[in-house]
């Protein structure tokens, strides 16, 4: 059984393209029982599964199917078996808004929250975009802004720590570039590279 330490080894063997087939289906395994490591580099699985030569059909195919297969062993009859109970209702909503005042107590408490600043030197763009894996690859709420025509373009986003991040610039709306001063770059599968982040 592969250790949290032995994550981070793949990780890296990934980032270095020397992951293997076996290696990911021990990471994949080790994903599943540890938590932390999940949550650090679940992220990236697809763009290993995608590097490593793993159809992403497939893995598509498998969660749609688990949600299919869940509603079939419920069976069409207990789908709608529970009738509206008011007070149920009622203290189903006094229990979310109890549990979220607590997370969002417990959240301030114990802030895994860093801001990250990026900043890109492009003089002649019109606008510059933020997307990556963290915004779904859109640039909506990401625009970077400058305090002058001669100043970088700059944005500050707020993002998880433990975590790897894979992003872009995008210029003018239409051309995606790696950042210049990302500590590494992995293949997009479309040609062109992407800017990797670990917090």
């Amino acid at each position: 059984m592969m250790q949290c330490i032995n994550a981070l080894s793949f990780v890296d063997a990934w980032e270095n393209g020397k992951a293997t087939l076996d290696g990911l289906d021990e990471f994949r395994a080790h994903l599943d029982g540890c938590r932390e490591c999940s949550r650090r580099f679940g992220a990236l699985l697809p763009l290993m599964m995608r590097d490593i030569g793993v159809s992403g059909i497939a893995a598509a195919a498998s969660s749609a199917g688990l949600a299919d297969d869940v509603m079939d062993a419920l069976g069409k009859k207990n789908r709608h078996a529970f009738a509206f109970n008011p007070f149920l209702a009622a203290a189903a909503a006094a229990i979310f808004i109890v549990g979220l005042s607590l997370g969002i107590f417990f959240t301030r408490m114990n802030s895994d929250i860093v801001t990250v600043h990026f900043t890109l030197d492009a003089p002649e763009a019109s606008s510059v975009y933020l997307a990556g894996d963290f915004n779904a690859w859109g640039g909506e709420g990401y625009k970077l802004s400058r305090a002058s025509p001669d100043s970088p373009w700059e944005i500050s986003v707020k993002l998880e720590k433990g975590k790897a991040y894979v992003y872009n610039f995008v210029v003018n709306g239409s051309t995606w570039i790696t950042d210049p001063k990302a500590p590494a770059r992995i293949d997009d599968g479309f040609g062109g590279s992407g800017s990797l982040l670990r917090l």
